[in-house]
């Protein structure tokens, strides 16, 4: 797994209860465009709170990555399936 830019880390990538997540968080106070860059395809991807509510949030799937923007210092986690 690849995440981009720089100011972007990687948090946690797991399964729970059969679906994968990912979270992300922005490490700098730059907002900004990240990207996401799976070992696999995914055919749908949703912003989820910590309690695993959607959040409505433009994002991109296309094939093995995920775009979206990025606030300062925000923590965005990820479900994909």
């Amino acid at each position: 797994m690849e995440v981009a830019p720089g100011n972007v880390q990687l948090s946690a990538f797991y399964q729970d209860n059969g679906r994968q997540l990912v979270r992300v968080y922005e490490s700098t106070g730059i907002a900004g465009h990240a990207v996401i860059r799976l070992p696999f395809e995914t055919a749908a991807v949703t912003e989820v709170d910590f309690n695993g509510k959607p959040i409505n949030r433009k994002l991109a799937a296309r094939g093995t990555q995920l775009e979206f923007e990025i606030r300062p210092w925000e923590i965005v986690t990820l479900e994909m399936s």
